[in-house]
């Protein structure tokens, strides 16, 4: 058998969910019951992150557009970079999340494009994090809006390694 990357399944379920789909992910066990290793270490990984990272995915709702970045969502099961970014929003509609597709680097501005002062009025934005790496916990993140986007700082080191970074607005 042939195995996508655990990177690779998780940017297809990141994508998958913003555009209010749903992912199924097939295990295939061996004649004696078993599941293989390589399928194993892909679902543990998923479960991982989720396990971390889940108020972004669990119970949330398409927002206005799937996201921005180069890796376009017709293209079926595919990797995305850090300059993809993939929106859902809570049940409540009070939180956006704005999931950026890798680190872009140390100490480096996210754009978010979609978010610009044209589009969409922020003056009642009261904060914007990035979610920890165990649930329930945030980093405060600086921000601006402006004609490009809503420029948000990333902290100056990677606070944990995750193949996708979640933020809150």
């Amino acid at each position: 058998m042939k195995y996508y990357p655990a990177k690779t399944v998780l940017h297809s379920l990141i994508t998958i969910v913003s555009k209010n789909g749903s992912l199924l992910l097939n295990l295939s066990p061996k004649a004696d019951g078993t599941i293989p290793q390589e399928q194993k270490e892909i679902a543990l990984s998923l479960g991982r992150w989720l396990g971390k990272f889940g108020e972004c995915v669990y119970g949330t709702r398409p927002w206005a557009t799937y996201g921005e970045g180069p890796a376009h969502a017709t293209d079926g099961v595919k990797e995305c970079s850090a300059q993809d970014i993939r929106f859902t929003r809570n049940k409540a509609g009070t939180a956006l999340y704005a999931i950026v597709c890798g680190w872009p680097g140390d100490g480096a501005q996210v754009n978010i494009a979609s978010l610009k002062r044209s589009h969409i009025d922020l003056t009642s934005l009261a904060k914007v994090e990035l979610l920890g790496d165990r649930p329930g916990t945030y980093a405060t993140l600086g921000w601006k809006q402006d004609e490009d986007g809503l420029k948000v700082a990333l902290p100056s080191t990677r606070p944990y390694a995750v193949e996708a970074y979640p933020i809150k607005l």
